[in-house]
């Protein structure tokens, strides 16, 4: 009984003994043990990812303030070769006409596929050809074909060719692939030392179709 009275008494004293934590510094540390903080070095230079260069459309290197040029039919073959050389452009005879508010304006000469020969038309450059109009008049510059004046049907989108179709009924309607075309400018106007003839109206119709039957009736 004194036994087991002893026994069941330390154990009450050690299950409530007291446990004190205490803060540990480095002063309970040999100076061996403790671990040694490397200092940054502010020298290490910064990695900064590779930049991927961008890809631009080819350019024909010429400044917005060269003016327009005008490109003769003698001068079609060679500019079709040297269209995208700023040099041969800058060389070109310049011509004097309307500006417009951005981009690059030219001068062709254009023959029988214009409504009145030998005169000059002026178009702006167009770089975006699928937002080409259906039915809109543009200068196409194709290759072996030359330059044209034609009326467009775009059909890029569809079978990556520009159905051309002339005003003049001598000519036939061409299909050109994307692949043969140099240049596409939309036409803003032309020059011409000529007037362009009126058209009949309704009241001139009308009489000449009177004057003929008068001139039926006298021959009876």
């Amino acid at each position: 009984m004194v036994d087991t009275y002893f026994r069941q008494k330390s154990q009450v004293n050690l299950v409530a003994q007291r446990v004190t934590l205490r803060k540990l510094n480095r002063l309970d540390y040999p100076a061996a043990t403790l671990p040694v903080e490397k200092p940054k070095s502010f020298d290490t230079p910064i990695q900064t990812p590779a930049l991927t260069p961008s890809v631009n459309a080819p350019s024909t290197n010429v400044s917005q303030d060269s003016g327009i040029r005008l490109v003769k039919k003698e001068q079609t073959s060679e500019y079709l070769t040297k269209s995208r050389q700023g040099e041969y452009i800058q060389q070109l005879p310049p011509f004097q006409g309307p500006r417009t508010q951005s981009g690059v304006v030219r001068a062709f000469e254009v023959g029988e596929d214009f409504s009145i020969p030998g005169s000059i038309i002026i178009a702006e450059q167009v770089n975006d050809w699928y937002k080409l109009e259906d039915s809109k008049h543009y200068v196409i510059v194709a290759r072996p074909q030359g330059i044209m004046y034609r009326r467009v049907y775009n059909q890029l989108k569809i079978k990556s060719t520009l159905l051309l179709s002339s005003d003049n009924p001598a000519i036939q309607t061409l299909e050109v692939s994307s692949k043969d075309i140099i240049e596409v400018w939309a036409v803003k106007g032309f020059y011409s030392t000529q007037l362009p003839e009126p058209p009949l109206s309704l009241d001139r119709m009308k009489a000449l179709v009177e004057e003929l039957k008068m001139e039926l009736d006298r021959v009876k």
